[in-house]
């Protein structure tokens, strides 16, 4: 009787692929002029853009300081690129000082970053009463994508002082006229996160 020889089975090293990664720098405008956004203190300003299949996935960040007491979902993506953020490709974190809003969209491309990019997001700002969805765009740098680092530096927003005849506040059917004593308050606090179709310039 013959006994059966055991056969050696090879485990296959499952080595995980690397997922070719690189990074933009952008910066974000107001909905309806090439003039710098607001919201562009808060963004990391630099897209990490990972290769998936045949497309390319883009990563945008948001931080900004707990100090400001706004809560972990003070802002909130609503449209990227002509569709509408899912809540599956959104994620909050936090660190020691800045609570981090990520989200992210799909190109075919890179020729797609050519052209300035729309998006709009929700802000929450309940010392100034405000509670609107704002339009944004992104327009990202031309130059050659470099190799990602493995941590992405949080930028740190600065509060610019604005004389109380410069200030205005949002003009829109969506946000109401606030007095400027609330005004004051929110910029007291280190806030820059209003703006809207008459916000000043950030330079």
């Amino acid at each position: 009787m013959q006994t059966a020889t055991p056969v050696a089975t090879k485990k296959k090293a499952t080595a995980q692929a690397k997922v070719p990664t690189t990074t933009r720098k952008y910066v974000v405008l107001k909905g309806d002029s090439n003039a710098k956004s607001m919201a562009n203190q808060y963004y990391t300003r630099t897209a990490v853009i990972k290769k998936v299949a045949k497309h390319y996935n883009v990563q945008l960040k948001v931080a900004y300081k707990k100090s400001l007491k706004l809560g972990s979902k003070a802002v909130r993506p609503v449209t990227i690129n002509g569709r509408k953020v899912k809540s599956s490709v959104v994620s909050y974190g936090q660190t020691s000082k800045y609570y981090t809003m990520t989200y992210s969209f799909n190109i075919s491309s890179f020729k797609t970053l050519k052209k300035v990019i729309k998006g709009s997001i929700h802000v929450v700002v309940p010392q100034a009463q405000i509670n609107t969805t704002w339009p944004v765009r992104f327009k990202f740098s031309q130059k050659a994508p470099a190799k990602a680092s493995k941590h992405i530096v949080i930028a740190t927003p600065v509060s610019k002082a604005v004389a109380p005849s410069q200030t205005k506040l949002p003009q829109t059917g969506e946000a109401k006229q606030t007095g400027l004593s609330m005004l004051g308050l929110v910029l007291a606090s280190g806030l820059s996160f209003v703006w809207g179709s008459n916000h000043g310039i950030v330079k």
